[in-house]
């Protein structure tokens, strides 16, 4: 079992093969059905696959097998998974009771905050979460947290500004600065302008 589960993560993460990493977890699966972790890691490929229904269904196996060991990050991918199913009460739930086992996570506090905005339409509840989602981010010493979170509250200068002086502050760090390079991307497409996001695209794929 142990053999199966270890080669599923090379086929998932390294491969990118996740239809022989489904087959290696099946087999590790049958033959030690009790361990969470594997249930865990067939959610997340099942993810991977866009198979929202059936990640949630070994979501809620591992969810079985854990009891009351759940973590924050395990009901904020179930959180994911409700919201892409399209399950959006649920989504807001798992949120929530992830907040409840850690409260200083400023993605998570994010991702209520974008549900609410742009599911619930909810401008209020939006404001609230992506506000805390900024004060914590800043309390840990800043990420592109804050420019997601600032592009969703209709701040996008703002945003674009913070992340530009990440690309600038991380461009010795090759890791880094590929990274902020994506994250300019994604926020210049947030903020509808097509153009300057397919620039750092290609920026992102350069570097």
């Amino acid at each position: 079992a142990g053999l199966y589960f270890d080669r599923s993560y090379k086929l998932d993460w390294v491969i990118l093969d996740y239809r022989s990493a489904l087959e290696d977890l099946d087999k590790s699966i049958a033959l030690d059905p009790k361990d969470g972790m594997k249930f865990w890691h067939r959610a997340l490929t099942y993810g991977y696959k866009k198979d929202f229904l059936k990640a949630l269904a070994d979501r809620n196996k591992a969810s079985e097998i854990y009891g009351d060991k759940a973590t924050a990050s395990f009901y904020v991918f179930s959180a994911l998974l409700k919201e892409k199913a399209g399950d959006l009460k649920g989504a807001i739930a798992d949120y929530q009771s992830a907040i409840k086992l850690d409260n200083k996570d400023a993605d998570t506090y994010y991702d209520l905050g974008r549900l609410f905005k742009t599911k619930m339409k909810n401008d209020d509840l939006a404001q609230i979460n992506l506000d805390k989602a900024i004060e914590l981010d800043r309390l840990d010493g800043g990420s592109s947290t804050t420019a997601y979170a600032k592009v969703f509250k209709g701040e996008a200068a703002e945003a674009i500004a913070l992340i530009m002086e990440r690309i600038e502050k991380n461009k010795d760090d090759a890791y880094r600065y590929k990274w902020e390079l994506h994250n300019a991307t994604c926020i210049y497409a947030l903020a509808g302008n097509k153009a300057k996001a397919l620039e750092y695209l290609d920026k992102s794929l350069a570097a």
